[in-house]
C-alpha cells in the first residue's frame, strides 16, 4: 500500500479571518452557545466534527452510514487482528496465528487478561459468540461476502480458537480486520439484546458514556485497557452535516478534528496557522450504477455510450481539485487485487455513434429517440452522502444531455438513501444511481463481489449492494474463483480477468476514488487517516 499522499502543515502564525470567514465563525459560535458538550470541555477532552450520523453501534448492524461509526466503532472496539496504516495485519486481540497446509483451518492465540468494559473478560468462548453472531445470515444479513466462507469455530482452550472455512479463504485476515468483526461483550449483548446497538460493550482503549443517536456519541477513557492508555480523558463525535459548518467549529475551536473536508476548504484551512491538513488516497470508489430494470441500459452499447459522454477527468479537476483519482478499473489503485484494465475517456462524439448504432436517433428535440420515444432515464442520489455528490451527478447528468439524453435527477436524504435503493424490483423508481463502496476489509475481491455478484433472486431486495441486478455468469465464476485461491499471485490473476471482464461490460459509469480529507488543530497529536477511509483517533493525545 502506498504512504500517506500528504501532509499539508501550516506554517503561518494565527491571523485575522476574512469578513466572510469571521461572520460564519460568528454566527457558529452563537449556534452552539448553548450546547453544553461543546462549550464545558475540560483540556483532555476532544470534539470530533463528522458529516454522517452515528445512528447504531453495534458492529453486527454493518455500519450503514459509514464512515461515522467506523470510526467511533475504532475507539469503542478491538478485533483479534487489526491493520496498521498501510493496511499490513498485525496482532490486536489475538497475539499469533496460524493455518493448515490445505488454507481451511486457522488457529488464533489469544491475549490474557483483556477485559470488556462491562468487567467481563475476553477469551475463547467469547471469540466463538462474537463469530457464530456474524456467521448467521439471519442475523446478520450484510457484508455476506466477509462471512458465508466460514463453516464453524471452535473453542481448543480457554485462550486458543479454531476457525475452520468452507473452502480455503486466503483473505480470513482481512475479514477479521474488519470494523464488522469487532468483540463485543456477549453479556452485554445477552442482557440489551437489539438494544445492544445503543449500549456498546467492547475492550477498546475508551468506552460509552453516552449516545444519543443521529446527534452525538460520548466515550471516556477505559482506564483498565490492556494496550496503550489514551492520550485525553474523552472524545465527543458530534454530527455536523453542513460542510462549513464543520470548517467554522474547527476555525472558532468547538472542535478539534473534522472529517470530509472539501478540497475548497483543504486549500483554505492549510494556509490557516494551527490548523493541520491531513489528505490520503482512499480506497472509496464512486461510480454512477446502471439499473438492469432499464430497457435500453441492458444494451451493452448504451451503458459504453453514457461512459464516453462523461468527463471524468474534468469532474476530478473541477469539483476535486484534483484530489480524487479518474478509476482504471472498478476496484480502487490501493486495495489488494487492483489492476489497471483501462478507462474510457471523454469522447461525446463516440458516444453520440454508439448511441445512433444502438438505433438511438437525434430528434428535432434535441434528444435521441427510438421509436418515437426518448431515451428517458431518472438518475438519484443523496445529498451529502458523499462528497461533492450534488455536483458530480448534476455535471453527469448536463453531460449525458448534451449527447441526446433525458435526465431527470431526484435528490433524496442521505440518511435514508440505501432505504430508496435496496427495495424489491416493483418498488424502484430510479434508473441510475450514484454510489460509493470502501473495501474496509483492504480486498478488491470485496468491492467486486459486493457490488458486482449476481443476486439470488432480481425481482427481490439485493442480497449485499448489487442494487442495479447486474448479472454476468463469467464475473460470478472468477469470483468464485478468486475466493478459494489462497496463492496471491494466482489470485491477483483471476482478480485481473474479472475486473476486465466488468470494464468491458460496463455496469457502471466509472469515475473516481477518492482521497479523504481531516483537519486538525494544531495541539492535537496522534490523528490519523486510514486507507479504508476512517479518520483513527485511538492513539490521539493534546
Amino acid at each position: 500500500m502506498s504512504s500517506p499522499y500528504a501532509w499539508i502543515r501550516s506554517t503561518r502564525p494565527t491571523r485575522t479571518l476574512a469578513w466572510p470567514l469571521t461572520l460564519l465563525a460568528t454566527s457558529v459560535l452563537l449556534l452552539f452557545a448553548a450546547c453544553p458538550a461543546l462549550t464545558a470541555q475540560a483540556r483532555t477532552s476532544l470534539v470530533v466534527a463528522q458529516e454522517v450520523p452515528v445512528v447504531e453501534l453495534d458492529p453486527l448492524a454493518g455500519y450503514i452510514n459509514a464512515p461515522s461509526p467506523y470510526e467511533v466503532g475504532l475507539v469503542l472496539f478491538d478485533n483479534l487482528v487489526a491493520f496498521d496504516e498501510q493496511l499490513h495485519v498485525v496482532p490486536s486481540l489475538a497475539t499469533g496465528w496460524s493455518v493448515s497446509a490445505d488454507g481451511r483451518t486457522w488457529t488464533f492465540h489469544l491475549r490474557k487478561g483483556v477485559k470488556f468494559h462491562d468487567g467481563t473478560e475476553f477469551d475463547a468462548q467469547a471469540v466463538k459468540f462474537n463469530l457464530e453472531r456474524y456467521m448467521d445470515p439471519q442475523l446478520n444479513p450484510l457484508n455476506r461476502p466477509l462471512w458465508d466462507p466460514l463453516q464453524a469455530v471452535d473453542v481448543v482452550d480457554r485462550y486458543t480458537v479454531r476457525i475452520v472455512t468452507k473452502f480455503p479463504f486466503p483473505t480470513l485476515l482481512n475479514t477479521l480486520a474488519h470494523g464488522s468483526a469487532s468483540m463485543v461483550s456477549p453479556a452485554a449483548v445477552k442482557r440489551y439484546g437489539k438494544e445492544f446497538e445503543r449500549h456498546p460493550v467492547g475492550t477498546g482503549p475508551f468506552k460509552l458514556a453516552r449516545f444519543d443517536p443521529g446527534s452525538t456519541v460520548v466515550v471516556e477513557r477505559f482506564d483498565e485497557y490492556w494496550g496503550p492508555k489514551p492520550g485525553v480523558d474523552e472524545i465527543t463525535f458530534r454530527y455536523v452535516p453542513d460542510n462549513s459548518a464543520r470548517v467554522g467549529l474547527l476555525l472558532a475551536g468547538q472542535a478539534d478534528v473534522i472529517t470530509a473536508v472539501t478540497p475548497q476548504d483543504a486549500v483554505r484551512l492549510s494556509s490557516t496557522g494551527g490548523i493541520t491538513v491531513i489528505s490520503r488516497p482512499t480506497l472509496r470508489t464512486v461510480g454512477i450504477g446502471f439499473s438492469f430494470l432499464h430497457p435500453a441500459l441492458k444494451d451493452p452499447k448504451v451503458r459504453l455510450a453514457f461512459n464516453y459522454a462523461v468527463d471524468k477527468a474534468g469532474i476530478v479537476k473541477a469539483i476535486f481539485l484534483g484530489q480524487a483519482d479518474v478509476l482504471d478499473s472498478p476496484v480502487a489503485p490501493d486495495a489488494t487485487g487492483h489492476l489497471a484494465v483501462g478507462a474510457h475517456p471523454y469522447d461525446p462524439q463516440r458516444a453520440r455513434e454508439l448511441l445512433r448504432e444502438a438505433g438511438w436517433i437525434r430528434s428535432g428535440s434535441g434528444l435521441v429517440e427510438k421509436n418515437g420515444e426518448p431515451l428517458s432515464v431518472t438518475l438519484i442520489t443523496a445529498e451529502g452522502a458523499y462528497p461533492n455528490d450534488i455536483q458530480v451527478v448534476q455535471a453527469v447528468a448536463n453531460q449525458l444531455r448534451a449527447v441526446g439524453v433525458d435526465v431527470r435527477v431526484l435528490k433524496v436524504d442521505k440518511a435514508g438513501y440505501w432505504d430508496y435503493l435496496k427495495v424489491p424490483a416493483r418498488d424502484v423508481k430510479f434508473d441510475m444511481f450514484i454510489w460509493a463502496f470502501n473495501p474496509s476489509n483492504g480486498d478488491g475481491g470485496y468491492t467486486l463481489s459486493s457490488l458486482f455478484k449476481s443476486n439470488p433472486d432480481d425481482q427481490g431486495v439485493p442480497l449485499v449492494w448489487n442494487i442495479g441486478r447486474y448479472r454476468s455468469a463469467r464475473v460470478d465464476q472468477l469470483l468464485a474463483e478468486a475466493d478459494r485461491t489462497m496463492d496471491p499471485q494466482a489470485r491477483e490473476r483471476v482478480l485481473g480477468d474479472a475486473q476486465k471482464a466488468l470494464m468491458e461490460d460496463n455496469p457502471y459509469i466509472w469515475l473516481y476514488a477518492e482521497r479523504r480529507i481531516t483537519a486538525v488543530r494544531g495541539d492535537v497529536r496522534g490523528v490519523s487517516l486510514l486507507p479504508t477511509l476512517f479518520t483513527n483517533l485511538r492513539a490521539v493525545s493534546r
